[in-house]
């Protein structure tokens, strides 16, 4: 490879010698002597002015010493390659000599980047973006170095009004908000020739948004219309503002509180952030009932027998639900049965049970003593007692209900039920004179507990 300067006019002739071939001016139609050179076509040459030529192998040299080249004289550059084996290709160029010491042969850096065209918002700033332009190169850098190479500047909508400085170096991280943005590298080596890289890099939202949804233990029931549950959830996302969260269960956004009822309810929460990526969870909002209903009893029941059966006995039992409100109390023997007699001390049990509509049963009961003839007949005698009759009068009443009740003692009601008779003939007796030693309200309590005891005795139609 040979490259070589040339003065240069405004008339270029070819022409031979004994050693090379090259390109070189003429200014007048003057062929000097000297050196045997002979005409070109006939044309005779003028002097040459100085002149370069340097044979060189491999890589061009950066520079060559310009020292007796004609200050502000035309020169050409005139470059010859060849392999040794192919014809010889050559190119060239003219410039101005000013004057300058040293012609350097400089090739421009390249501008390379390698980034990625999208990338995801990731903070309420943007999208953090690695600009790389490490493998920019400039083929006049030493072997395996980027020497070359002065400086790396990146810019932002370079070239218009908006243009910005993002940074420098080979590789830059920055953080670009979201959209679409326009990004130039500019390397510039050290004789100061720059070389521009573009590409458009992308910050998208396309994360959905980070949704919290609260976690319930299950609600006791706390009445008819369920329980009141508290249910708040939270959103969030990483690339702005919070996100807009509705919920299924009413229209108050993010907050689903309220009265939820007895079972499982499923409350659906959506987040929608500002790029309209969407986020739900489902919550089950479960309200139990686990708690037995209250049984209302009556306390210990104490009835006359009123048949030889025993008698008829009512009452009231009844269960209240925290949750289902009222609840059927069944009781067994069930109220309006005959119950039998008992015998002194003894008593009929009465078992009640109250189940709700999620099968928690409750039960309870309570005794009922029905008393017979002998135990109506004390209680009557003591009756008579407490009215504090005068004399004989109370001795001959009591001495008739207590022969009454021996003869039942004997196991002969019949003989029973007629000291029971006297006992009633003499109450009527005494309280119906012109001056009754018993009083009707007297006369009248002690005739019904004897008529109630003739009926349980079977004394006929009763006295």
């Amino acid at each position: 490879m040979i490259w070589s300067l040339a003065h240069t006019g405004t008339v270029l002739q070819a022409y031979t010698d004994s050693d090379r071939r090259s390109v070189l001016p003429y200014s007048t139609p003057v062929w000097p002597a000297g050196r045997g050179r002979r005409p070109l076509n006939g044309i005779p040459r003028t002097p040459v002015l100085p002149w370069v030529t340097l044979p060189v192998s491999g890589r061009l040299p950066r520079q060559a010493d310009l020292t007796g080249l004609e200050s502000g004289s035309s020169y050409r550059l005139s470059l010859t390659v060849t392999d040794g084996n192919t014809v010889p290709v050559s190119a060239g160029a003219e410039f101005i000599y000013q004057g300058e010491t040293h012609l350097v042969i400089n090739n421009p850096s390249h501008a390379a980047i390698a980034t990625p065209a999208a990338v995801e918002c990731d903070r309420p700033e943007g999208g953090v973006v690695t600009l790389d332009g490490s493998a920019s190169e400039d083929i006049d850098s030493s072997p395996g170095t980027h020497d070359d190479i002065a400086s790396y500047e990146w810019l932002e909508d370079a070239g218009l009004p908006a243009e910005r400085i993002l940074g420098t170096g080979p590789v830059l991280a920055v953080t670009l908000p979201l959209g679409a943005h326009r990004v130039t590298l500019r390397v510039t080596d050290i004789y100061g020739e720059t070389d521009l890289g573009n590409t458009t890099i992308t910050v998208q939202d396309t994360a959905p948004p980070l949704l919290s949804c609260p976690q319930v233990e299950p609600s006791e029931c706390a009445g008819p219309e369920g329980t009141e549950v508290s249910l708040v959830a939270a959103a969030t996302d990483v690339c702005g503002a919070a996100p807009r969260v509705t919920n299924s269960r009413n229209g108050n956004g993010a907050d689903a509180s309220g009265d939820y009822p007895l079972g499982t309810t499923s409350v659906t929460f959506t987040a929608t952030d500002a790029a309209g990526n969407i986020a739900t969870c489902a919550v089950p909002v479960t309200v139990r009932d686990t708690q037995p209903s209250v049984l209302t009893l009556p306390a210990a029941l104490t009835v006359d027998a009123t048949t030889p059966a025993g008698a008829v006995v009512t009452y009231a039992a009844s269960a209240r639900d925290t949750c289902a409100g009222s609840v059927m109390a069944v009781c067994t023997p069930p109220s309006g049965s005959t119950f039998p007699i008992n015998a002194p001390g003894q008593v009929t049990m009465v078992a009640c049970k109250a189940t709700d509509g999620a099968h928690n049963g409750t039960t309870g009961s309570f005794t009922v003593h029905v008393a017979g003839a002998a135990e109506q007949l004390e209680a009557l005698r003591a009756v008579l007692e407490s009215f504090h009759f005068h004399g004989g009068l109370a001795n001959d009443l009591d001495n008739k209900l207590n022969e009454a009740l021996k003869e039942l003692g004997k196991g002969k009601p019949d003989h029973a039920c007629k000291k029971l008779e006297e006992f009633s003939k003499k109450v009527t007796q005494e309280s119906t004179k012109k001056k009754p030693k018993i009083t009707p309200g007297q006369a009248s309590t002690m005739m019904t507990a004897a008529r109630r005891i003739g009926g349980v005795l079977g004394c006929g139609a009763g006295p």
